[in-house]
């Protein structure tokens, strides 16, 4: 989306695409670094969150920002809430309000690539080319689950979009291309225990609770198995003084005809592990369907999820319901079982929600990208001629740099650093 702006406007504004991730993080995303360099572009090149100096262009009054693949920021990030511009995303409106003052485009389809293409393709196809194209397909492919209706998250308009960008790609086979890139996605097998529980991690928490969600992309009855893995939640909830840490698994079997997830309830309490264990268990409207699996006892409990269509999107709103609840008395509880489709809507900002920022130092990224046959990719040259340093800063203001800026604005690109699976 940064590219497509870079290349349609006429002013002299900077537009610098930011993935909202540190550096130290990025490697664990194990498909954004293949998906990235299989595309030809140099993962060094690329600019994540701690390599820019947000806050001082911020202050500068020489930024603004643009949202893509969410709608709200971090409390860590809130003072750039003023800057926000323009918002392109396909979740759900944390703040409609909001949304209503800014230029933004917000639909419910199954990727936000799929907007990003439809754009380039209504208002200007002549920029769309094999790399671009690619980037594109693969991502809507990757988060449909290769336009799988069982996982019920394709719509008509990411299957149109699809087929369009085949016509840039001539050979290109679709189901190649997702289980490659699900093959990358879920091979987990060179991640410790602990990378595993940050590599796609969220906090809820109300003023004296916190609760850890933690995405993966495998069965958790899998990792179960890794004799490290019961210590590595201690570790994770001692760090980061969590009371609770729910797990939500998801694998999808060869050929795409069957998806399974999972969900894991872990707390050192007893009292409250049972008590979120039965909150959803007695969700309804919709239900998650849970059936309990003999694999472990105290602190964790482990589900099948018969609903698969429920994903990260509907458990964490719930769990926010259940802290709000959870202050009350049991019986405001225990009503809030059968009106948590309203409640999740109604309440979904009375907590605080982000993710994850400080990634332990001693994990240690090992995943390495192995080369695959995807169509050809003519070399480009980069957007802006800006040096990423790691660790450190991109420095982008100076005394120079002041007078440049006058001309316009640094317009800031938001990205999101993984192509989630809606786990």
């Amino acid at each position: 989306m940064a590219y497509f702006i870079f290349k349609v406007q006429k002013n002299a504004d900077i537009v610098v695409p930011v993935l909202n991730v540190k550096r130290k993080e990025l490697a664990v995303r194990t498909e954004v670094v293949f998906f990235l360099e299989e595309t030809s572009i140099n993962i060094s090149d690329v600019i994540c969150i701690d390599e820019i100096d947000l806050k001082a262009l911020h202050e500068k009054g020489k930024l603004s920002v643009v949202l893509v693949d969410h709608n709200t920021l971090s409390t860590e990030q809130s003072y750039l809430d003023s800057r926000v511009v323009q918002i392109l995303d396909h979740h759900e409106i944390d703040n409609p309000d909001k949304i209503k003052k800014l230029n933004s485009k917000i639909e419910p389809v199954g990727s936000c690539c799929t907007l990003v293409a439809d754009e380039i393709l209504n208002s200007n196809p002549a920029i769309m080319d094999p790399q671009i194209a690619m980037l594109l397909y693969g991502t809507i492919v990757l988060d449909t689950i290769c336009l799988n209706e069982t996982a019920q998250r394709v719509t008509e308009k990411d299957r149109k979009i699809v087929e369009k960008l085949e016509t840039y790609l001539p050979g290109v086979s679709r189901n190649e291309v997702f289980d490659t890139l699900q093959k990358v996605k879920f091979d987990v097998s060179k991640l410790t225990p602990v990378q595993l529980l940050y590599k796609d991690t969220k906090l809820i928490s109300d003023n004296s609770t916190s609760i850890a969600l933690v995405s993966f992309p495998t069965l958790i009855q899998d990792v179960l198995q890794e004799a490290s893995f019961l210590d590595a939640l201690d570790d994770m909830a001692s760090s980061k003084n969590l009371n609770s840490i729910i797990i939500l698994g998801l694998k999808v079997a060869e050929g795409q005809s069957a998806v399974r997830r999972q969900i894991a309830v872990y707390d050192r309490n007893p009292s409250s592990l049972e008590k979120i264990s039965k909150y959803l268990q007695k969700l309804e409207n919709p239900s998650l369907a849970l059936r309990q699996l003999p694999l472990c006892g105290f602190p964790l409990m482990l589900f099948e999820q018969g609903n698969i269509a429920l994903t990260r999107k509907f458990v964490l709103p719930a769990m926010q319901n259940y802290l709000k609840f959870d202050q009350s008395d049991n019986s405001e509880l225990t009503n809030s079982y059968n009106n948590c489709e309203n409640e999740i809507s109604k309440n979904a900002d009375a907590v605080d929600i982000y993710e994850i920022e400080e990634f332990p130092d001693e994990i240690i990224p090992t995943y390495q990208a192995e080369p695959v046959d995807f169509p050809d990719s003519p070399d480009h040259s980069r957007l802006l001629e800006i040096s990423v340093q790691s660790p450190g800063q991109v420095c982008l203001i100076s005394e120079d740099d002041d007078f440049e800026l006058k001309k316009g604005k640094l317009f800031i690109y938001i990205f999101k650093a993984y192509f989630p699976l809606n786990i």
